[in-house]
């Protein structure tokens, strides 16, 4: 099975299947997916998302972001909003400070909520070919903060996580040297370009930051998820026993 899929005209769709986990086991392929936005798809990528058997598309993008580039998607798909920030305002941060979305997406109240609403979509999904695909802008803050979670409550270790988190910087390479070089077209000086970079990548200290902000206000990246997302310990063994092999 491939990780990255050859989505054309669309950045950073991956596969989450595959990762051994402590207990042995593996996440399943083809069950979940995460990516970037899908407002640039056409037909054949339209159509590769449906061959994978994709029904229920988890926009976590602001309302605002959904009415300025609507999603394109297979045909018997359902789309459900769950935005991790009540705005698009909480998505910008000032120059050399993007490190900050990662405090944002620990602490923000609107945020846990919602990553508790996509862990019981998870736990609601009993069809066995409906492939769930959840996504953001570029795939990477809030879609890798969600994977995270995610990967931690199925037991994959967390250097796996990790990896996982800076695929993105492979996964989305075209598209970032082609922003990147049309954003040094306009004239931006060195300070300016290094604040584009690191709004496009993720980088190790972004995660540390997530990791050690969840540390800090339970403990442990485990009471995080049970005390500030509210998942029980129940609902944890039903998501394992739904999403690993």
């Amino acid at each position: 099975m491939k990780r990255i899929l050859n989505i054309r005209n669309g950045k950073n769709f991956r596969d989450i299947g595959g990762y051994k986990t402590l207990c042995g086991k593996t996440t399943k392929w083809n069950k979940i997916l995460r990516s970037g936005d899908l407002k640039d798809l056409d037909e054949k990528d339209v159509s590769l998302l449906e061959l994978h058997g994709v029904k229920h598309i988890l926009d976590l993008r602001s309302i605002e972001e959904t009415i300025e580039n609507p999603s394109k998607i297979p045909a018997g798909a359902k789309i459900h909003h769950i935005p991790i920030f009540r705005n698009s305002s909480q998505n910008v941060y000032p120059q050399g400070q993007f490190i900050k979305m990662y405090d944002n997406l620990v602490f923000n109240t609107h945020a846990k909520k919602a990553y508790l609403k996509i862990f019981k979509f998870l736990l609601a999904n009993e069809a066995k070919d409906e492939v769930i695909l959840y996504h953001c802008l570029g795939g990477k803050d809030r879609t890798g903060m969600v994977t995270v979670l995610l990967l931690y409550v199925l037991g994959v270790p967390i250097e796996t996580i990790l990896e996982d988190y800076l695929l993105t910087n492979v996964a989305s390479k075209k598209f970032n040297d082609m922003y990147m070089a049309d954003f040094i077209k306009t004239g931006a000086n060195s300070n300016e370009i290094a604040n584009f970079n690191d709004s496009i990548v993720t980088k190790k200290e972004y995660f540390d930051r997530a990791i050690d902000n969840m540390i800090s206000v339970s403990t442990s990246v485990d009471q995080y998820i049970r005390d500030e997302v509210g998942l029980s310990e129940d609902e944890i063994i039903t998501l394992q026993s739904k999403y690993l092999e």
